[in-house]
């Protein structure tokens, strides 16, 4: 069958893709993992339609794996039935498929893929999109993206088929080049209305959305939101694939639950209303980027005043007096008035128990319920001009959006004055660093890592512990990233995709690497190593941005120029990096603790320390030009560190300054050689941005 020989087994393998082009084309945090989800879980599908007939799936290792477990269960009641929100299953699979037709097993693949993706598509049509009018072969359009955009692919053979050297079958459709207007979030495809603005067609397209942004509203709230929906901003005008992407979490839950299997949410099934909202509501990057901010805001929000709140608790009541004076909370919810604030426009996206809410042994302060934006000056300003855009002239009217009233535009300086009181009331004590964080910085952490060496295992014949060591390892990695108040969007084999705070990161990105050695050793099969790349970004980068750089430093950086066992790191500010560096776990000593340590000593000592690395930049420059380390060695690299450290300050803090040098040459100069400031820039970065805090301390305080 297909080549294989006597006595081998015959395996299938199948793929679905495509990958990154599904996942990484996503304007905010629910897109992307929308994205890992539905790939997750199509591939699911094609496992299971398998597995029924009689195929023996040998990868990935499925025991204990919650989406696999989702997958094959029911419930004959017909009640809720939460169920995982986090993508485990990776895009391919291998099946045993001896004494079976390997050929009726992979078009089994075929339509289950097929028919669980236009089932869910279908459902969204039918919510949000059938009856909708002033489309230009809308149906059209929506009927030749779905079902031309999944490629699944599959080989019958030996092992080296099953490694990808068989012959691959296609699915029969593959997407085409298209025309017309493109999609805001995935460019190579058409954007529904079909109208084309450099024709004319711009009223048409405007009217066309508008009233999909109305259905949208109407669906979810109940009534039409006269300044449209925040699921669908005034910009954003999507192609098929995407609007599924955005879309399916708001399907009603009945719907939802016949489509998928249970509903993707992991905190338990409350009530609908609850429940509906969790599935809408997902952290955004400026809320990851404001966490240590919030954290230490609690902390320190003093006692009780007059009135019985907190410095906190005081910000979010005024939050949502200056949302009611501004008449924008127009929804009549029946909840309370904090409950009514979550689907305000202006002022929140997270619901009032966001996916943050496992990490805390209590219930979520209400404070951490408003979106990121709201803990930055400009976040503020910024989502002004959202509502102005989202804000429709007139029922019907597809052109031209009013300027704000007044109390709406006079809430934009209220809401900053009450940020600037709960920043003042909350203010740190401590150095120049320390100080900064009276302010969120807007900066977050997106972590990739990935398994190195597992194939070598894999021709050893060691699967069966390969597959005990990957199970065991995602296991555990979903506890490290809670303690860490990690949002995982994958997790599944040796593969981690994770936004994180700042002053979690590089902690959980050595606890994972530790946890993966475990699993290995645990399972009887040490030798694979953890490589990672993570990227500090701004949170209003474009989050492809962060994906594609990620890719690369896990890829290039820490597996290709760094041999794996390897993490790199770079920092991505709104004007650009500024900063990478790729360094062993342990070279020698550990090294990512080495750089926390020093992000700590720079957070205690920010003058010396900004002094230090300005001078070394501007005065060794030439010394290092080529990146080279100039024939020193590393103790003379010391003492060059340590002359400029105590230039004009003295010697009484030799000892500790002697210390901080030879940490900081250690980091600076790699054991193959050369010499780079980058690590120090990036201590630097992480010092100034918070990413010190708690570093003693990872639980963070209990509200």
């Amino acid at each position: 069958m297909s080549g294989a020989l006597p006595d081998q087994d015959v395996l299938l393998r199948v793929k679905l893709g495509p990958v990154q082009g599904f996942i990484r084309q996503a304007r905010r945090t629910r897109d992307l993992w929308a994205g890992s989800f539905l790939l997750s879980w199509l591939t699911g599908k094609a496992m299971a339609a398998v597995a029924e007939q009689g195929g023996r799936i040998t990868f990935p290792a499925l025991d204990g794996d919650v989406m696999w477990a989702a997958l094959r269960s029911s419930r004959s009641d017909g009640g809720p039935q939460p169920g995982p929100a986090v993508a485990t299953l990776p895009n391919q699979f291998t099946v045993d498929v001896d004494g079976l037709d390997g050929e009726e097993l992979g078009k089994a693949a075929v339509e289950a893929v097929k028919d669980a993706w236009e089932g869910l598509a279908k459902a969204v049509w039918d919510t949000f999109l059938k009856g909708v009018e002033g489309g230009n072969g809308t149906r059209e359009i929506w009927d030749r993206q779905i079902e031309g955009f999944w490629r699944v692919t599959w080989t019958i053979g030996d092992a080296d088929a099953a490694s990808g050297r068989g012959h691959w079958r296609f699915a029969d459709h593959l997407p085409l080049a298209e025309g017309g207007d493109h999609c805001g979030m995935m460019g190579d495809y058409q954007e529904l209305s079909g109208h084309v603005r450099a024709r004319g067609g711009a009223k048409a397209q405007d009217a066309f959305w508008n009233a999909v942004r109305g259905r949208v509203s109407a669906e979810i709230y109940k009534k039409e939101q006269p300044h449209g929906s925040l699921e669908l901003g005034r910009s954003e005008r999507l192609c098929a694939i995407a609007l599924v992407k955005r879309l399916f979490p708001l399907l009603p839950l009945g719907v939802l639950q016949c489509k998928i299997g249970w509903l993707p949410v992991q905190q338990g099934w409350e009530n609908g209303h609850t429940t509906a909202r969790r599935l809408r509501k997902y952290p955004s990057t400026a809320f990851m980027a404001a966490l240590p901010w919030l954290l230490k805001t609690i902390e320190h929000s003093g006692n009780q005043g007059q009135d019985g709140l907190t410095a906190a608790d005081a910000f979010q009541r005024e939050v949502v007096a200056i949302a009611r004076r501004a008449d924008v909370t127009d929804l009549d919810s029946g909840d309370s008035d904090f409950d009514a604030l979550a689907i305000d426009p202006l002022l929140t996206n997270a619901g009032k128990l966001n996916r943050l809410h496992t990490t805390w042994p209590g219930k979520v302060p209400k404070f951490f319920a408003l979106d990121g934006t709201l803990f930055f000056e400009e976040g503020i300003a910024r989502r002004q001009e959202e509502l102005r855009g989202n804000r429709r002239k007139g029922q019907g009217d597809s052109g031209g959006y009013e300027d704000l009233s007044g109390p709406q535009a006079v809430a934009v300086t209220d809401l900053q004055a009450a940020l600037r009181a709960l920043q003042t009331a909350t203010a740190p004590e401590g150095g120049r660093r320390q100080r900064k964080m009276l302010k969120a910085s807007p900066h977050y952490a997106l972590l990739r890592m990935d398994g190195d060496n597992i194939g070598k295992l894999l021709a050893q014949g060691k699967k069966d512990e390969v597959s005990r060591a990957l199970a065991l390892f995602t296991q555990g990695a979903q506890g490290i990233l809670n303690q860490g108040f990690g949002l995982p969007l994958y997790l599944g084999g040796d593969d981690v995709l994770a936004l994180l705070p700042l002053h979690t990161a590089l902690g959980v990105a050595e606890e994972l690497r530790l946890a993966f050695l475990a699993a290995t050793v645990a399972a009887d099969c040490p030798g694979p190593t953890l490589s990672g790349g993570v990227v500090f970004a701004h949170y209003t980068t474009p989050l492809g941005q962060v994906l594609d750089l990620s890719k690369e430093l896990l890829d290039q950086d820490a597996k290709v120029a760094n041999d794996r066992d390897s993490l790199a790191m770079a920092v991505l500010k709104s004007s650009g990096e500024v900063a990478r560096w790729v360094t062993k776990w342990n070279k020698p000593g550990n090294a990512v603790m080495a750089l926390r340590r020093l992000t700590v000593d720079f957070a205690q000592d920010d003058e010396r320390s900004s002094s230090l690395i300005h001078n070394l930049g501007q005065r060794l420059a030439d010394l290092f030009r080529d990146g080279s380390d100039a024939g020193l060695s590393a103790e003379d690299l010391a003492s060059l560190l340590l002359a400029e450290r105590l230039r004009g300050r003295g010697t009484d803090d030799r000892a500790a300054a002697e210390a901080e040098m030879r940490q900081l040459t250690a980091l600076c100069h790699p054991a193959k050689g050369g010499f780079t400031l980058a690590p120090a820039l990036i201590a630097k970065f992480l010092a100034d941005n918070g990413g010190w805090y708690g570093a003693s301390d990872r639980e963070g305080p209990t509200p």
